[in-house]
């Protein structure tokens, strides 16, 4: 599972998250399509595309029994149920919205989710930065982007690593800007550009366990910023504004994620498949199944409604419960841009394949561990180190 929640989308979780009592619940009920706003409208075909990403990693898994359960809440079915509409998806003479949708209405039922009755779902957004850097460290490019060290010593904290204490074992795969390391390591995966026009595309390897502290609750702490200033520009611009103080905002976080490299196409998201701009979705996997369409009626204050047929294809360290989501905008400054304003509020629609009508209404009351205590007291006890 890669740590990501991107820009100012996790930021804005990690300010007003917290753990629910009693523990989260996934609920589905049945509806009709005419029930999905904007489902008419959608360009129904790029998610279709999403979707043939994802059969092709089930299909992987082709020698494993249809019986097996593939992931998520019992609700999702098993292999058998998924690899018909897989097989159909393949199969469909032309790839038109026309026909995308009619696919979608032959095989699949809609089924809105809730919690226990909350039905209103905090979705964000992350991209794909491209970064500025250098193959050895320079005046310009001073901080590491490493791989991970052999264990124990991946578990040093955010202050020892960048002091050096993994040094001795000259894990370094490009050097870049201090703040654009740090934002890339709460994304999770992006690329590096040399002075020479080549790039390094760099994706999540691991972490040093520690928990992930937002930077932007910190400065809320502080009195420095309210909720709503909060954003990934408005954080960029507070540490190049008080370099004085910057490298002790960004050790109040002591999580320190490690990355690996990975030629051709990208960024992979947790289920592996190439992620699809504007379709592919951060979800909980301890609910949702990875690969599974999901629909989306969001609406965010002074913009246009999002509507959408979205594909469940990833995950995030701070996406956590059944309301919760985290939409994949693309790559660079104008992904990054629209990503790191999002903060939208509205339903999800699980779609599932008919063979599972008689389980409509399914709930699942399994405890989401991640939501316990830990993650609680560190939003709760975040403190002023300024």
């Amino acid at each position: 599972m890669r740590l990501k929640a991107l820009g100012g989308a996790a930021l804005a979780l990690l300010l007003t998250a917290c753990a629910q009592t009693p523990p989260p619940r996934l609920d589905l009920t049945p509806v009709a399509f005419a029930a999905l706003p904007g489902w008419q409208a959608d360009n129904i075909a790029a998610a279709l595309s999403a979707l043939l990403r994802s059969c092709a990693i089930w299909d992987r898994a082709a020698a494993q029994p249809d019986t097996d359960r593939i992931g998520g809440a019992a609700a999702f079915g098993t292999r058998g149920d998924w690899r018909p509409v897989c097989a159909a998806a393949r199969h469909l003479p032309d790839a038109t919205d026309a026909t995308a949708r009619n696919f979608f209405q032959t095989y699949f039922m809609p089924l809105a989710v809730s919690d226990r009755g909350k039905t209103d779902a905090l979705v964000t957004g992350y991209y794909e930065p491209i970064l500025e850097g250098a193959r050895i460290r320079s005046d310009a490019f001073q901080t590491p982007l490493l791989k991970l060290p052999p264990d124990p010593s991946r578990h040093a904290t955010r202050a020892e690593i960048e002091g050096g204490a993994l040094d001795r074992f000259h894990l370094a795969l490009a050097w870049v800007d201090p703040i654009e390391a740090f934002f890339l390591q709460i994304q999770g995966s992006g690329r590096i550009r040399f002075a020479d026009g080549t790039e390094m595309r760099v994706l999540y390897a691991g972490s040093n366990g520690a928990a992930y502290v937002s930077l932007g609750r910190v400065l809320v702490t502080c009195g420095t910023m309210t909720t709503e200033q909060v954003s990934l520009a408005s954080l960029k611009s507070w540490l190049r504004d008080h370099p004085d103080q910057a490298k002790t905002l960004m050790d109040a976080n002591p999580s320190y994620v490690f990355f690996q490299t990975r030629p051709g196409e990208g960024p992979l998201g947790t289920q592996g498949t190439v992620l699809s701009p504007g379709r592919s979705l951060a979800v909980d996997p301890e609910f949702y199944l990875l690969g599974a369409p999901i629909f989306v009626d969001l609406a965010q204050p002074g913009q246009a409604p999002i509507q959408r047929l979205t594909l469940a294809q990833d995950t995030g360290g701070a996406i956590k419960g059944v309301l919760r989501g985290d939409v994949f905008w693309g790559a660079g400054d104008s992904a990054g841009a629209q990503a790191g304003g999002m903060r939208a509020f509205g339903r999800y629609y699980v779609l599932l394949p008919k063979t599972l009508d008689g389980q409509a209404g399914v709930r699942d009351d399994r405890v989401n561990s991640s939501l316990e205590p830990p993650l609680k007291s560190r939003i709760n006890e975040v403190t002023c180190p300024l």
